[in-house]
């Protein structure tokens, strides 16, 4: 059995002089789809800088594909989306130069670019349905176009796990349904998922499991989305809101 991209134990994590996670345990198993649910300012997105080392771990034990994580070494297996910018532009290069960029976790950056780097750089954009723009810079593109060039970057190095931060936030009817097509054609093939997400639409389908962050800590991980949570009022929920309801699936 393939190892957890994932398991983080009694994580705790934050900033300078502010504590956001508090003793979270949070697992990830191979070709899972895993969306994180919660308010802003609930610890969502820490709780994914903290499983990608991009905040430190102030106590607890973090494991990537079973290897601890100050040992690990193996980053071409995770592709990471952040929170899309406010706006694109400035950015002078083309689309498939961006996507190419994504194949540096898996070479070495001074070696010259292979035909099977420009062919996992077609397969990516041909994934989100990007391939028409290719030769297009960056900054001409739309806020939903730029979004999916970004998920194409990350899916270039062909990731076991792919980590999306509000992938649709701010996005076009067209572009969300390219995501969830594409995510659904990445869960079939058994890559890993993790989706922070204010709401899903059309991707509550592919969800294997739901977890909800309040204050920095675990409400409920479960099967079934919470009542509450299929739409903004989730916004305004309190972790008791939350832990109260007790939907199917939680002790």
């Amino acid at each position: 059995m393939s190892a957890s991209p994932f398991q983080l134990v009694a994580g705790r994590s934050g900033y300078p002089g502010r504590r956001v996670l508090d003793g979270v345990d949070f697992e990830v198993r191979a070709g899972e789809f895993v969306t994180v649910l919660g308010a802003n300012g609930s610890g969502k997105t820490t709780l994914l800088r903290t499983l990608l080392r991009l905040t430190h771990l102030d106590s607890g034990e973090l494991l990537l594909f079973g290897e601890r994580a100050s040992g690990f070494r193996g980053w071409r297996r995770i592709g990471y989306v952040p929170q899309r910018p406010a706006a694109p532009g400035g950015v002078p290069a083309s689309v498939a130069e961006v996507v190419l960029s994504g194949r540096t976790a898996s070479t070495r950056p001074w070696r010259r670019w292979s035909d099977a780097d420009r062919s996992a750089v077609d397969d990516a954009l041909s994934a989100v349905g990007m391939s028409d723009h290719s030769k297009e810079t960056v900054d001409a593109l739309s806020g939903g176009q730029h979004q999916r060039v970004l998920i194409a970057r990350a899916l270039a190095a062909a990731p076991d796990v792919l980590v999306l931060d509000e992938p649709s936030a701010g996005i076009d009817a067209e572009s969300q349904e390219a995501l969830t097509s594409t995510l659904r054609q990445l869960k079939a093939a058994g890559t890993a998922v993790i989706l922070v997400a204010h709401e899903l639409g059309s991707l509550a389908e592919l969800v294997d499991r739901v977890v909800v962050m309040a204050h920095g800590a675990v409400a409920y991980d479960g099967t079934e989305i919470p009542a509450g949570l299929h739409d903004d009022t989730h916004h305004h929920m309190h972790h008791r809101d939350v832990a109260d309801r007790r939907p199917w699936g939680m002790p």
